[in-house]
């Protein structure tokens, strides 16, 4: 018979442990490819929590695109290519201070696109792209929760409120992208 580990001895000859547990820490003894199933699962969970997140994600970008495309429709606009006439403009008229902060918007709205590609099609990189875009969604107040964006339209006038909402979005894009993907 194999000895069991010394934890695994205290706990067969403990009294409040019932009979089937006991039974059961006796086959794991025995049979050492349970737990080798049991990491196996481990794993499929951990992969089926990452590419749920990672979905989530995506969504929120393409929501946040979707968004913004229909914002700019129905104010008479083509998505982007008015924007960057009117990025054209705003050059001229500001000169240099303005360009850096219009090359950050445009970094972003690319990056936008490009982190919800990465993130549906479930790319290794895509957390990275997530954690490069805070900075500039925070200075911008883009929201990775594009929801908030969306009801920040519909209920104006609470701007600290939608401040720290998105201050708080962004937190919790940080901690589910360390903790799932």
């Amino acid at each position: 018979m194999r000895q069991l580990p010394m934890a695994r001895n205290r706990a067969e000859h403990r009294p409040d442990f019932c009979e089937t547990c006991r039974k059961g820490i006796r086959e794991i003894a025995h049979y050492p490819e349970t737990l080798t199933w049991t990491r196996t699962m481990d794993n499929a969970t951990q992969s089926t929590r990452r590419k749920s997140t990672l979905l989530i994600w995506g969504g929120l970008d393409a929501l946040h695109i979707l968004w913004y495309c229909t914002s700019s429709w129905l104010h008479g606009r083509t998505p982007y290519i008015q924007d960057l006439i009117s990025t054209h403009e705003l050059l001229l008229r500001h000169g240099s201070f303005s360009s850096a902060v219009i090359v950050a918007s445009w970094l972003l709205q690319l990056s936008l696109i490009m982190s919800c590609l990465m993130f549906l099609l479930d790319v290794r990189y895509a957390k990275y792209l997530g954690y490069a875009q805070i900075p500039f969604r925070l200075f911008f107040l883009v929201p990775s929760i594009s929801l908030i964006l969306v009801a920040a339209h519909f209920v104006p006038g609470h701007n600290l409120i939608f401040l720290a909402l998105v201050a708080i979005s962004e937190t919790v894009k940080i901690w589910s992208l360390r903790r799932y993907a």
